[in-house]
């Protein structure tokens, strides 16, 4: 991730902790929000967290849904 600080943003209690435990076990300086992204409030709320927490955002990546059998692109 090359230094990247992350912050991890689910509906999920239990997914939001351990997927940010994961990334902290695994070295990466990260944080978690509860979010959900079909109430606007909540992602406006993210937003001024992640700004709060690391003072700016200069990446994102939306990746909301559900991946039912996912597999990467070279096995397809």
């Amino acid at each position: 991730m090359e230094g990247a600080k992350v912050v991890i943003a689910d509906f999920n209690d239990n997914a939001l902790n351990t997927t940010v435990t994961e990334f902290k076990e695994a070295g990466y300086e990260a944080f978690g929000v509860k979010v959900n992204v079909a109430v606007e409030k909540d992602i406006r709320a993210m937003i001024a967290k992640t700004i709060n927490y690391y003072g700016r955002i200069d990446i994102l990546v939306n990746n909301a849904g559900v991946g039912d059998n996912m597999q990467a692109a070279a096995n397809v």
